[in-house]
Parts: C-alpha cells; structure tokens; sequence
C-alpha cells in the first residue's frame, strides 16, 4: 500500500530519502532499509533529517520518523569545522555506527589501570595527561553526525571512589564527550579510552609519553 506524505516533516523527509535512495517517489510506510538503505546512508540520512541513526534505525520508516523528536543538538556550532570534510576512517566509521545502536558498546573501551607508588605527584601526572590530550587531537574529538569535530576543551579528571570494572565498563557519548576518561583515586590511575580514538597508537607510546612529561 503506497501511503503518501501529508504533514510538512513528512514531505521532508521523503525528500531526503528519495535524494538519497535515488527513487522518485516513497510511501511512508516503506522500510528504509528494505528500499536500500545502509548503513552509509543511514549516517548521511541522521546529518540530514536531524535524527540519530539509532531512531533511524527503530523506525525504519517515514511515518515513525517523522513522529521523532529531533535532536536538540543542532549543528549551528559545528559548520564551519564540518565543512572542512573531515571523514572517520573505515575502521572509525564502524565503531561510530556500533555505538549508534548498541546498547552496551563498552566492549570498545580500551582500559589503562595503574597503581601509583605514595611519592608519585598525582598534580604533575595529572599535568603531563593534560598535555598528552592537547598533543593528541583524536583525544579532543567528538562525532558529531557521522563527522569527526575536534574540540579545545581540556580533559577533565575525576576523582571519584568507583570500581575499576565500572569505571571502564562506563559508556562514552562520542558526540558530547572526549573519547577519553581518567579517574585518581587515591593510589589508582584509572585512563578509559574509546577505541574509535585509539586506532594507530599503542597503550606502551601512550605510557612512555606520560612518563617523559611526569619527568
């Protein structure tokens, strides 16, 4: 049954999907995916409609798209960076579409725990992580949409009295947070770093990095 689009959203978003499906014409209640979609698409379908793949991926289809709320994120902040077509990796694409739709993508959580001895300066270890933040510019970037911002906000350490296991299993917001957490407490350096970040560079570089500017 070909249903067509009444309301102003829906009329926008079949346009959308039509220019990208390359079809001329889509009944509401057609599956999105069923007509070709994919998961390229769906991230281009999100930058475009306003929605995250995962609502993209629970509706499936105009009618129940066009009942979503949009994001309250808008992209007005974003442009002139995003203009610049910065493109995630294959590898990054992938993650980034995983954590979409997965409920626990924690299994991507690269985790660093370490035991500080009593003399160590948690001041300067917290300087020198700073730093290597600064350094790094995949540790200041955020996904926004489907494109990698970078960002030049300074990590942000906690100092919190939590498990280890928890600490790590803790899920990043890759489009509202660095893709990096450290957490000191007491003697216990915790560092959780996203994988989608952490792609060509080894924990051992991260480590001798850290203990260079320690000392």
């Amino acid at each position: 049954e070909f249903v067509s689009p009444q309301t102003v959203r829906e009329i926008e978003l079949a346009n959308v999907v039509c220019a990208l499906l390359d079809i001329e014409k889509v009944s509401i209640l057609d599956d999105f995916y069923k007509l070709g979609g994919n998961s390229i698409l769906a991230l281009k379908l999100s930058n475009k409609i306003n929605l995250q793949v995962k609502q993209i991926l629970q509706a499936k289809t105009i009618f129940s798209m066009a009942k979503m709320e949009p994001r309250k994120k808008q992209l007005q902040n974003y442009q002139v960076k995003i203009k610049e077509k910065i493109e995630l990796s294959f590898a990054q694409e992938r993650l980034w579409f995983i954590d979409q739709f997965e409920e626990d993508s924690s299994a991507y959580n690269v985790p660093i725990i370490l035991t500080l001895r009593t003399n160590t300066s948690r001041k300067k270890i917290e300087e020198a992580l700073v730093k290597i933040v600064e350094r790094h510019e995949v540790l200041r970037t955020l996904i926004i949409y489907g494109y990698p911002v970078i960002q030049p906000e300074k990590l942000k350490i906690l100092h919190q009295s939590i498990d280890a296991k928890e600490f790590v299993e803790q899920r990043f917001n890759l489009e509202e947070a660095l893709p990096i957490k450290v957490n000191i407490y007491n003697d216990q350096l915790m560092i959780s770093i996203h994988h989608i970040a952490f792609d060509g560079w080894s924990t051992e570089i991260l480590l001798k990095e850290l203990n260079d500017l320690y000392h």
